[in-house]
């Protein structure tokens, strides 16, 4: 990070998450908001973000941000995160559903548990058009 000043949100997301799990919710805090505004539509920061608020005390936060989600169009619950996810350790997923629970993200809606991968993280549309090739032209095998 000191080599790359322009290093990408998830170096800060990693981080987070390493902080949340180490029980150091205000450092989790302060990166994951950075994450959360170098990549706005990544659906997966801000759950942590929430569960890091809840998990600090910061109630108001972590409700703003379960709104923020909704925003995004979130239509899961804790089930739906949890199934997305890849913890393993019970003592982190506990620290982690806690967390979300506090925010106030439902524990289940009807069941709906997987969505595609767009629902999660939405890129930036691209600020230029893409070229488009001349029928027949490319590679040829």
């Amino acid at each position: 990070m000191r080599i790359n000043p322009r290093y990408p949100f998830w170096y800060l997301f990693m981080r987070g998450h390493v902080l949340f799990f180490l029980e150091d919710y205000k450092s989790a805090i302060t990166d994951f908001e950075v994450a959360s505004e170098r990549s706005p539509t990544a659906l997966f920061v801000h759950w942590w973000l929430a569960a890091a608020y809840a998990q600090a005390g910061q109630q108001d936060d972590a409700e703003w941000q379960v709104e923020e989600m909704n925003s995004l169009g979130f239509k899961g619950s804790i089930a739906t995160i949890v199934d997305s996810g890849h913890r393993h350790d019970p003592k982190y997923q506990s620290l982690f559903n806690e967390g979300v629970r506090k925010a106030g993200i439902p524990e289940r809606i009807n069941d709906f548990r997987y969505w595609p991968l767009t629902e999660i993280f939405r890129p930036e549309p691209l600020a230029y058009p893409l070229p488009r090739l001349a029928p027949g032209a490319g590679l040829r095998y």
